[in-house]
């Protein structure tokens, strides 16, 4: 169970509206804060030979006093968190909801893929299973993350790490997609492989050069989460920005969250700017 919960860290928020500088790294100061901190837009996961952590995020670091992610993944409770946050209610299987044809569609990708069919699988809740579908479009048996380097950063030079939320929210946010259109999303992520292939490696291939623009357009193809863009994006990031501005104020913080949170008219720059920070990007590598 432990890795199929894992992989709903697939699950990228990468979308926004408005045009912003492309980079992937941010300043935050002013407003009072009496040393500026760093903000950095992540895909959740990658394969490592496509991490890149580039000099000036190194550097920012090396300025940083303490690691703010999306959640505490310090947490030594997270994966029971996931584990509970990522099963139906009453661990109730979908495969009763799944028509005959598309069972057995699913059935034979997951058995291929994952050694187990949705007899087993069918108690996690749709939008992990199409996490551990984008998880094999990636080109790499065991990817990595932005969020798990950071990590190590952190645990070497003995920072705290905090949560902007919870991880239960991350993952019943989700809850708002309708079940029927949540396992549609499923079974034509299955049917067709190959454009989903192409997809995620087009969206790797924007964030390797932080084309900030082409991801916003990429991102557009997959509608789990354009579907509820209001709920997943602008009112998390609405609520993250009192925290944001309190870890700040404390202490030199390097923030990293979903690339996608960064951009748009309600994206956190944007609405940090409102607060009457200056964020700036720093485009120097």
């Amino acid at each position: 169970m432990k890795k199929f919960v894992t992989v709903l860290f697939i699950l990228v928020s990468i979308h926004g509206n408005a045009q912003i500088e492309n980079s992937l790294l941010w300043k935050i100061e002013g407003n009072g804060l009496k040393n500026p901190s760093h903000l950095f837009g992540t895909i959740h996961a990658m394969c490592p030979n496509e991490l890149n952590i580039a000099e000036k995020v190194k550097k920012a670091l090396d300025a940083s006093q303490q690691l703010v992610l999306e959640v505490d993944m310090d947490d030594p409770d997270i994966m029971t968190k996931l584990q509970q946050a990522s099963v139906n209610p009453s661990m109730k299987n979908i495969n009763t909801e799944i028509s005959e044809a598309d069972l057995a569609l699913a059935n034979n990708f997951f058995l291929k893929n994952y050694g187990t069919d949705l007899s087993q699988l069918g108690i996690l809740k749709p939008m992990g299973l199409i996490s551990m579908v984008f998880m094999k479009a990636l080109n790499c048996e065991q990817p990595g993350s932005y969020e798990a380097e950071f990590m190590k950063y952190a645990q070497k030079h003995k920072w705290e790490v905090f949560g902007l939320e919870e991880v239960e929210l991350q993952l019943t946010l989700l809850d708002e997609i309708p079940i029927k259109q949540q396992l549609s999303f499923l079974v034509n992520y299955i049917k067709d492989r190959e454009a989903l292939n192409k997809s995620i490696e087009d969206l790797i291939s924007a964030y390797t050069i932080e084309d900030i623009s082409k991801l916003n357009v990429l991102i557009g193809g997959y509608p789990e989460y354009t579907a509820i863009k209001g709920v997943i994006f602008d009112k998390r990031n609405e609520s993250w920005i009192p925290t944001i501005e309190k870890f700040a104020s404390e202490k030199t913080t390097f923030f990293a969250v979903g690339a996608g949170h960064l951009a748009g008219d309600k994206g956190v720059i944007n609405l940090l700017r409102a607060r009457g920070y200056i964020v700036t990007p720093i485009l120097e590598n």
